[in-house]
């Protein structure tokens, strides 16, 4: 279990740096060791989208929506995450009703992450739906402006 977290920690640390290439190499080797791991999964499955290599990416992510269960918050958050990252695919691949159908099962598992409704607004534009697409930007800035004013009540209360 040490090298496979070995492994796995360093995949995510060269994913942080942008270095997605090492990332997917080192994450691979850790899925080697433990092939059932969500969160590497997850990641690789990041990592591929982030070097544009959608139907690898797709491959992973599906995996993982479609081979776990949300039993617990971490395995639930790593689908949410799993979804969203397929809307972006989706968008990226101009694939908009695709996108708007992930990131609304995102959004089905947790309605508070803003970044889904971005991801919404782009899919919307992207068809030319337009008025669907500001709406879903203001959802967005209030979200985000509810979560600026949560930070701040906290920061006062510290």
């Amino acid at each position: 279990t040490q090298l496979f977290r070995f492994l796995r920690d360093t995949g995510f640390n060269y994913f942080y740096n942008g270095k997605y290439k090492k990332s997917i190499s080192y994450l691979k080797k850790a899925l080697i060791i433990f092939p059932c791991d969500v969160e590497a999964i997850k990641q690789l499955g990041i990592a591929y989208l982030k070097k544009s290599d959608y139907d690898v990416a797709r491959a992973f992510l599906l995996h993982v929506i479609n081979n776990h269960k949300p039993y617990d918050i971490f395995t639930k958050n790593y689908i949410i995450e799993a979804w969203r990252s397929l809307g972006e695919l989706y968008n990226r691949l101009l694939l908009f009703n695709k996108a708007i159908l992930a990131s609304k099962m995102a959004m089905y598992l947790d309605q508070d992450h803003i970044n889904t409704w971005d991801r919404i607004a782009i899919a919307y534009n992207g068809l030319g739906e337009f008025k669907c697409a500001n709406e879903a930007l203001k959802r967005f800035k209030k979200k985000e402006k509810k979560i600026k004013r949560s930070m701040k009540k906290d920061r006062a209360q510290w």
